[in-house]
């Protein structure tokens, strides 16, 4: 075989070795022990899905709300949707916005709201959304971010005044418009009660990436922002917003493990770290290679974003972090005491992450996709780095995870 062939040969090889890296590489890395070994609490999440396993038949069953306790891998209940777009919680009910007719994002569909028991999975209510501004457009749709009182709030980034109060009990939408960001788009928002405000981590894509951090009062739209100087490489920014229980606020860059906290009421940052060593002390050359090509990817499309994904313990004093794909250590999860902004520990994760959340102090649910088509879910024991798959409904893409404490 002349030398130019055996050239060619070897980087197609190369090139189908490194596109089927996320089919195989999940399940090479995966150490998981017995489900027996992990304790899970007796924390209930709700999981909402468009995608759920096939039944018996083949057929795919309709999206999906679901209450499920990990602790006793039971379902308390089940409630069959519409297509879902988005849901908030209020601690008794769940409001949920949905396509009815079960549509994929169909521009002109419309949309409803529900509202749902989370007691017993009871729909209590169904209600059209009408107006320009809660209409479906292949440019945005409405999604629930806040519930108070009777009041939801929507924000609809197809508006440039993106966030307005709908009253529950007259369904009608108030005519004031207020703006999430001064400059961009919101990508994650908090409430922040002490200020009756809502918090936005906001992203502009249009030049390089810039990130902001804009309070906005729900009294009367009056807005105040921070500028966070937190990217990587330019097309890399800042990824992550935490709120505490105590309005504690801290702004995140998993790509390069910096942490700052902010001090809400001033809007003036009050101290940055990085969180963790700017590269996993075990990263394969393989992984590293597969987040070499994800950066590549990223740069001539500076408006690729990669969230963080996150969770904060029920005390509010750990946060738990995924691993960066900068750095080729997607499965890692760093446990950061946010007295120290420090990571006080590293686990291997058996996939890559798509949602965290605590279960009990000491115990984490991951899901994950592996080399399957549908997500799996996990619990990981902190101190002792065990992990065990559960007996989770499976499902495809997971559009929403609340955690429901003593439900």
């Amino acid at each position: 075989m002349k030398k130019p062939i055996r050239i060619l040969l070897g980087a197609l090889v190369l090139v189908a070795v490194v596109l089927s890296l996320p089919f195989w590489l999940p399940t090479v890395l995966a150490n998981t022990h017995t489900a027996e070994s992990v304790a899970t609490g007796e924390t209930t999440l709700l999981l909402w899905s468009n995608e759920w396993q096939p039944d018996e038949g083949g057929a795919l069953t309709n999206p999906r709300l679901v209450a499920w306790q990990p602790a006793r891998g039971e379902t308390v209940w089940s409630l069959d949707t519409g297509y879902a777009y988005g849901a908030v919680l209020d601690g008794e009910r769940a409001y949920l916005v949905e396509d009815p007719l079960r549509k994929a994002y169909e521009p002109q569909a419309l949309l409803q709201l529900s509202i749902v028991d989370l007691a017993s999975g009871e729909r209590l209510s169904q209600t059209a959304l009408k107006g320009e501004f809660l209409a479906n457009l292949s440019s945005g749709a409405p999604v629930p971010i806040l519930a108070l009182d009777d009041t939801l709030y929507f924000t609809n980034n197809r508006q440039s005044a993106n966030l307005a109060a709908y009253d529950l009990t007259t369904h009608t939408l108030s005519e004031a418009r207020y703006s999430m960001c001064e400059n961009g788009y919101p990508v994650e928002y908090e409430y922040i009660a002490s200020q009756h405000a809502i918090l936005s981590l906001c992203v502009e894509f249009s030049t390089d990436m810039q990130t902001s951090l804009t309070r906005v009062s729900l009294a009367d739209g009056a807005q105040q922002s921070l500028p966070i100087e937190m990217t990587v490489d330019g097309h890399y920014p800042a990824n992550g917003l935490v709120v505490t229980p105590d309005e504690q606020v801290y702004v995140l860059n998993s790509g390069s493990y910096t942490m700052m906290q902010i001090d809400v009421e001033t809007m003036q940052p009050l101290r940055q770290a990085n969180y963790a060593e700017a590269k996993a002390e075990h990263d394969g050359w393989l992984e590293r290679g597969l987040a070499w090509l994800l950066e590549q990817a990223a740069r001539p499309a500076q408006a690729k974003m990669l969230f963080a994904v996150t969770a904060l313990s029920p005390d509010g004093s750990q946060l738990a972090v995924a691993g960066s794909p900068l750095h080729g250590n997607q499965r890692e999860l760093y446990i950061v005491d946010l007295d120290s902004l420090q990571a006080v520990q590293r686990v291997r994760m058996p996939g890559l992450a798509s949602q965290l959340a605590y279960l009990d102090s000491q115990t984490v649910a991951l899901v994950y996709g592996d080399n399957s088509p549908w997500y799996q879910v996990a619990a990981l024991d902190i101190p002792s780095g065990e992990q065990a798959v559960l007996s989770a409904p499976s499902f495809g893409y997971l559009r929403s995870l609340f955690v429901l404490a003593g439900q």
